[in-house]
C-alpha cells in the first residue's frame, strides 16, 4: 500500500455548513513517487435514524433536495451541532423532523458518507417506542413524513423510491444489528 504524506493545505471555501480545502499529497508507491491535489469537503458529524412506530412502520421524510433538483424519500437526518452529543442530535432530529420522540433509542454504528473526498461521519440509530413530541423544524426545511411499512422497504429501494444511500445503508445496519429484521 503507497504512503501519502501531506505537503501542503489550502482552505479554498469556507461556508456555513461546510468548508473545502485542497492538499498537496506525495503518495510514495513502489519504486516511484507521484504529487497529486486531493479536494477535501470538510462536513461535521451528522446523524440518521431508522425510526420504528408501533403499527410495524419506518417513519421517513421526504424533503425536496436542491443539489439535485429532487424530492427524496429519506430516513430522518441531520448536524450534529457543537453542543450536544450524536445521541442527543438523533433525539433532536427526530423531534424535529416527524414530530415524534423515542422511548428507546439504539446506536447501530456509524458509516462514512464519502470518504473519497468528504469528512462527514454520520452515527446511526434505531428508535422505537415513538410518541408524539413535536419540536419545529429548521426554517429552511420543508418536510412530510411518510410512513413505509417494514414489508414495503425492500421493494421501494428495488424500485428506486428510496434512492439515498444513506437511508439505504442505516436500512441495511437495522436489519443487521437490531433484534429483529425490519423487512
Amino acid at each position: 500500500m503507497p504512503a501519502e504524506k501531506l505537503l501542503t493545505s489550502e482552505k479554498i471555501y469556507e461556508g456555513k455548513i461546510l468548508n473545502v480545502r485542497r492538499d498537496t499529497v506525495l503518495i510514495d508507491g513502489p519504486g516511484s513517487s507521484i504529487t497529486t491535489v486531493r479536494e477535501v469537503v470538510e462536513h461535521g458529524s451528522a446523524v440518521t435514524i431508522i425510526a420504528v412506530n408501533d403499527g410495524d412502520e419506518i417513519l421517513m421524510v421526504s424533503q425536496y433536495r436542491w443539489a439535485i433538483g429532487q424530492t427524496m424519500l429519506e430516513a430522518p437526518a441531520g448536524r450534529v451541532e457543537s453542543t450536544e452529543t450524536p445521541y442527543e442530535a438523533a433525539f433532536r432530529e427526530l423531534r424535529e423532523e416527524t414530530g415524534y420522540g423515542a422511548g428507546a433509542l439504539q446506536y447501530l454504528g456509524a458509516i462514512w458518507i464519502a470518504p473519497g473526498y468528504s469528512t462527514e461521519h454520520m452515527f446511526v440509530y434505531r428508535a422505537n417506542g415513538l410518541y408524539p413530541d413535536y419540536l419545529p423544524a429548521d426554517a429552511d426545511e420543508d418536510i412530510s413524513v411518510v410512513a413505509v411499512p417494514r414489508n414495503q422497504l425492500t421493494t421501494f429501494v428495488r424500485d428506486g423510491f428510496i434512492v439515498d444511500a444513506k437511508t439505504i445503508a442505516a436500512l441495511l445496519m437495522a436489519d443487521l444489528v437490531a433484534d429483529r429484521s425490519i423487512a
